[in-house]
């Protein structure tokens, strides 16, 4: 047990095993549990790619059932880029304060929002002259 006899030192042997193990374990868990940036990155990444590739094809019957010109068609198209470069900037920036659950959450709203208003624009525009 010990060199005096007391038992001391295998129970602190002992505890300082099982204290690593425990260490460890939780460690484990920890890194598991947790998504790799990479994965979160290029789930963003094909997110975005998927709206890009419903909004853009479709913008420009939508904007012209609603009487918009060419022109109004070419800055929504460059408004929308610049604003998406923006805001990339702007939340990245956010996540670092928000943390980054907290900022997709927030995302996730904006977009709600937007696909919200994208789907009532036609409605809103008879009532206005």
């Amino acid at each position: 047990e010990s060199l005096d006899g007391t038992g001391k030192r295998a129970n602190t042997l002992s505890e300082s095993l099982i204290s690593g193990k425990a260490a460890r374990s939780a460690a484990r868990r920890k890194r598991c549990s947790r998504l790799p940036w990479q994965v979160i990155f290029y789930m963003n990444v094909f997110g975005a790619c998927i709206s890009f590739s419903i909004v853009m094809p479709s913008l420009w019957g939508y904007l012209s059932l609603l009487g918009a010109s060419r022109g109004f068609y070419a800055w929504a198209v460059a408004v929308y880029s610049i604003g998406e470069a923006l805001g990339s900037v702007g939340l990245g920036a956010l996540s670092h304060v928000l943390g980054t659950k907290n900022t997709l959450q927030l995302c996730t709203l904006i977009s709600l929002v937007g696909g919200l208003q994208y789907g009532l624009a036609e409605a809103c525009v008879g009532a206005y002259p």
